[in-house]
């Protein structure tokens, strides 16, 4: 038999056929398009995934208490020049076999100790940062007085220099020939105490030639900007007026000379940091800063660099270039720059490195504590023996937990290690346990709705096979009886079929493959710009992928058609022939088949069989159309119980896959809320760190700023903290003895009061309940000028409402209170807050955050020029990335599942089209048809989305309860496209006249 002839059996049926390729092509584009989602989804998921790590280390240190006193400059800035440290006992540092322990917690990929030592970069100088105070340089110039007009502060002199010689420069903007520095305090004044006397400045001679060390800031005043540092003592200012040229190399001046050589040797100076993992760095893990370009400096680059993107611009190098490098001979912490010439170290042999990456600082964040002469190396190049004895500072140390999943184990068991010691963990893992449940979650229902699609899918060509070959049985067993071997019989049969689906399902595979690529594409160039540097938007699906899931369609259909002939080879071609006939019926005759000579057919044109079934769901008498349509639905869906199960399993299945991808793009929208989202802020000033305690944008605010203050009647100053979380602060091993009625919630007021710790209540014999005059140290000093009655009056009454009983000395030889209490009394002056960290309270309000803190920043410049803050939205913009990916290929997945409850319902009824002239034969009418095929379509799609409502709302009712409308919807468009194509196909059936009915092909 000619494979032309078995083809056109596709133009008997010319609908069906078309049918069966749209439902075939749907299950290909949804299978195919879920696939592509699943598979970039889950990569933009590891790559947001992989960016958490953890980083920790160890805090034994209790922080100084520095005070700073600030004046005003002629240009109306305030600027600190001078200070004072209270010192604070520091605990133990641990010791190496406990470093150890903490280095093989569970998770920790590798622990590192950052070491510094000097460098040399060839002939490159040291660049000025934009957060550095300048260099110091050393002149000669002709004295020419010193200007105390009311434009400068009382108290201090500017002095005035012509004819200025540089004789050595560190940095810093060009010096003119004529110079009038800063105000200087004079040395006579309390908080400034120097040779640098009025007297001292009267003593030089105008016109006399004099050398100085200055520090050339060029960010202070309208021009260079020169500062004398006052409080280096001795030699910083002296007259040389007929001294030797060589003077310089005379005992008296070896101290000059030491500042000479150590301004030339800085200006070639770099910080080479070791490291064996620039990951295990908190800044960068913290997001303080980031590699701009190239990669990260890790275990396996020991022949590699990292360098600050300024480096890269003021050199002209690039990323791949090579650099030599003199390594220092002895370490420094932090800066390697040097002050005194005595502290010059010396340099190792050279090294050859290349440059792998670029690093910069982030904006918002301190500039003064970022220094682009910073430069990464191996560990591996160390050029010094670490001592025995050696105690890095708490910073230099740390562990590194890579893997996020890991995170979690490891902090468990580091704040066990760090109780048991008595330390502070610094712990970062940029919000990983915040959000982990739900990526958890998501990656799950990612999977499962990808699994669920393709079982669909798979449904929906099973369900298309399942149809083609029954309306095909007779065609099969008429050829059979005319002697066409079984084989040829099945070719024949399934020849039509396979050229469908060879056409359908790389057609609605790759319309699925374009759709969901375009759409993802889409969405992450449009969340480029807020991706980590280097990312590159990646929509592709491997080719071997692709070629998988093409095959795995067509060896399904091919086994499942496989399944369908070999089942039809063991029935015998007459018991085919009457299929659906009951035992004991009389059954008609077979349809025509142009292909088979007419003598081999019964002769009669009615399948009696047929009749005979759709006559037992007849009324008899008096019968309700309802029970009638009722009873006939149910009764056909026994009788075709395996089409009746396919139908079902297939809405179920849809619906579910629907189900789980709303699940999947509710857990990460809770990841992205979930998230903490940190912030901190620096010398914030009073006004805007308690305004910003109160806002409703920010969540479990913390600050904390300590001060010296004076008590009335008493000599020494005492350390102040001022904080909005005092039993943070205090700790939990202290006891608070408090005055009758008062508490811990008294703080939430604004009155003034304050707690006394023990010592300084026993010093001041201080009870519960006292009052005491406080006045800040600034505030002292500066009436302490005037007279001894403005102190007095100074002083502002607060109330010891509470004594802190402890053994800590730092807490007892202190005085502590809240944010709420207006300090800016004690200073006459609003004042920098050393410390403000928060967390965001809503995270689609970041950008109101992040210009409130702006505004705050910009308002508090004036008071601190290091005023800085910093919120940390990395791991914000890698879970929106995620979310936005899955809200743009939502729609993609919605129209792909309601394709084929489309085009399933169409095919199953107008596989009934004979059935459904013989109910119209036998009285039905078309309206009662319609119905009968219709609803029977309907309530399988009703009972697979309720089965699936229910299960969902079981597995995760809170979601369930929060996103009800949205499943609503979703389920909504599924039944009611099932809907759409059962109604279509009742149409199509029911409207055509009884004799055509009957004469379908099947």
């Amino acid at each position: 038999m000619r494979k032309s002839t078995s083809l056109k059996t596709l133009l008997r049926s010319p609908l069906r056929t078309m049918l069966t390729f749209l439902l075939i092509a749907a299950a290909s584009f949804a299978l195919f398009s879920r696939v592509t989602d699943y598979a970039v989804t889950t990569r933009e998921t590891g790559n947001a995934k992989s960016l958490y790590h953890a980083v920790a280390s160890l805090d034994n240190e209790v922080e100084d208490i520095y005070i700073t006193r600030q004046v005003s400059s002629p240009n109306g800035w305030a600027m600190a020049y001078y200070g004072s440290t209270y010192e604070m006992q520091d605990r133990p540092w641990p010791t190496k076999e406990q470093l150890e322990e903490f280095s093989s917690l569970p998770g920790v990929t590798l622990a590192d100790t950052r070491y510094v030592t000097a460098g040399r970069v060839e002939n490159y100088e040291r660049m000025v940062g934009e957060g550095d105070y300048g260099g110091y340089a050393v002149l000669e110039g002709t004295y020419r007085g010193y200007d105390c007009d009311e434009s400068t502060p009382e108290n201090h002199v500017s002095l005035q220099f012509d004819d200025i010689k540089v004789i050595a420069c560190e940095k810093g903007p060009q010096i003119g020939t004529s110079i009038t520095m800063e105000p200087t305090p004079l040395g006579e004044m309390s908080y400034a105490r120097s040779p640098y006397t009025r007297a001292f400045y009267d003593g030089l001679e105008k016109g006399c030639r004099c050398l100085m060390l200055v520090k050339n800031t060029g960010w202070i005043g309208d021009e260079t900007g020169i500062m004398f540092p006052y409080d280096v003592g001795k030699g910083a200012l002296c007259a040389i007026d007929g001294l030797p040229d060589d003077y310089l190399e005379t005992e008296p001046f070896a101290r000059q000379k030491g500042w000479i050589q150590a301004i030339n040797y800085n200006k070639y100076v770099y910080d080479i940091v070791y490291t064996s993992d620039m990951r295990a760095i908190p800044d960068f893990n913290e997001q303080r800063r980031v590699i701009s370009g190239g990669s990260f400096l890790t275990a396996e680059n020991t022949d590699s660099c990292v360098v600050s993107e300024e480096f890269l611009k003021e050199h002209n190098l690039s990323i791949g270039d090579s650099i030599s490098i003199q390594l220092g001979d002895s370490f420094c912490h932090g800066n390697a720059e040097v002050f005194e010439g005595k502290d010059v170290p010396g340099f190792e042999d050279s090294v050859r490195l290349a440059i792998i990456g670029t690093y910069a600082g982030v904006k918002g964040e301190s500039v003064y504590s970022y220094s682009p002469n910073s430069i990464y190396v191996s560990s591996a190049h160390l050029p010094v023996k670490v001592p025995d004895n050696y105690e890095p500072d708490p910073s230099e140390f740390s562990v590194f937990v890579e893997d996020a999943d890991d995170i979690e184990a490891f902090h468990e068991a580091a704040e066990q290690f760090v109780e048991n010691l008595g330390l502070d963990l610094e712990f970062s893992d940029r919000g990983w346990l915040d959000v982990k449940d739900s990526f958890g979650m998501g990656a799950f229902a990612s999977l499962l709705t990808t699994l669920l699609y393709i079982a669909g899918a798979m449904l929906a060509l099973f369900l298309a096979v399942y149809l083609y070959i029954g309306r095909n049985k007779k065609t099969y067993a008429v050829m059979r009886m005319l002697g066409v071997p079984g084989r040829q019989a099945g070719n024949f049969v399934l020849l039509p079929f396979a050229v469908v689906a060879v056409l359908a399902v790389p057609l609605g595979g790759t319309a699925g493959l374009y759709y969901a690529r375009k759409t993802a594409k889409k969405a992450l160039l449009g969340m480029a710009e807020n991706a980590p540097m280097g990312y590159a938007p990646n929509t592709a699906v491997p080719i071997t992928v692709v070629i998988l899931c093409l095959l795995s369609e067509l060896i399904f259909v091919s086994l499942t058609a496989y399944f369908f002939l070999r089942s039809m080879k063991k029935v015998p071609p007459l018991e085919l022939l009457q299929e659906g006939a009951k035992s004991g019926r009389t059954t008609g005759s077979l349809p025509e088949y142009p292909d088979v000579p007419a003598a081999a057919l019964v002769p009669a044109e009615i399948d009696m069989a047929k009749l005979s079934s759709a006559g037992e769901w007849m009324p008899a008498g008096n019968y309700g159309a309802v029970r009638h349509a009722a009873d006939y639905i149910w009764k056909h869906m026994r009788r075709a119980a395996g089409k009746t199960a396919v139908s079902l399993v297939l809405a179920a299945v849809l619906a579910a896959g629907i189900g789980t991808f709303v699940l999947a793009r509710l857990t990460y929208q809770d990841a992205f809320y979930e998230l903490g989202v940190k912030g901190t802020a620096s010398d914030f000033i009073f006004q805007y760190a308690s305004g910003l305690s109160t806002s409703s944008l920010v969540k479990d605010f913390y600050c904390y700023h300590n001060f010296g203050v004076r008590i009335e009647g008493e000599e020494d100053f005492i350390p102040m903290t001022v904080t909005s979380d005092l039993v943070r602060e205090l700790g939990d091993k202290c006891t608070v003895d408090y005055a009758e009625g008062f508490d811990i919630s008294s703080f939430e007021g604004t009155a003034p009061i304050c707690l006394a710790g023990e010592g300084v209540a026993e010093k001041l014999g201080i009870s519960p309940g006292d009052e005491i005059g406080i006045l800040s140290d600034l505030l002292y000093t500066m009436l302490k000028d005037q007279d001894e009655e403005a102190v007095s009056k100074g002083y502002k009454t607060y109330k010891v409402i509470g004594v802190v009983e402890t053994e800590d000395e730092n807490i007892r030889g202190g005085i502590f209170t809240g944010i709420r209490s207006d300090l800016t009394r004690l200073f006459s002056m609003d004042f920098p807050v050393d410390h403000c960290e928060f967390m965001l309270a809503d995270n689609d309000r970041l950008e109101e955050l992040e210009a409130l803190l702006e505004k705050m920043h910009g308002g508090s410049i004036m008071y601190s020029p290091k005023v800085s803050y910093h919120v940390d939205t990395g791991g914000l913009s890698n879970i929106e990335r995620v979310r936005t990916l899955l809200e743009s290929l939502f729609p993609i997945a919605v129209a792909a599942a309601v394709l084929v409850g489309v085009f399933a319902p169409l095919l199953v009824i107008l596989q009934s089209a004979q059935e459904a002239a013989f109910l119209r034969i036998l009285g039905a009418t078309k309206k009662r048809v319609f119905c009968m095929l219709m609803f029977e379509q309907v309530f399988l799609s009703i009972a697979g989305i309720l089965f699936v409502a229910g299960g969902l709302a079981l597995y995760d009712p809170g979601r369930f309860a929060r996103e009800v409308g949205m499943f609503a919807v979703c389920f909504g468009l599924y039944f009611l496209g099932c809907v759409c194509g059962a109604a279509a196909a009742s149409v199509q059936v029911t409207r055509g006249r009884l004799l055509e009915l009957l004469q379908v092909k099947e």
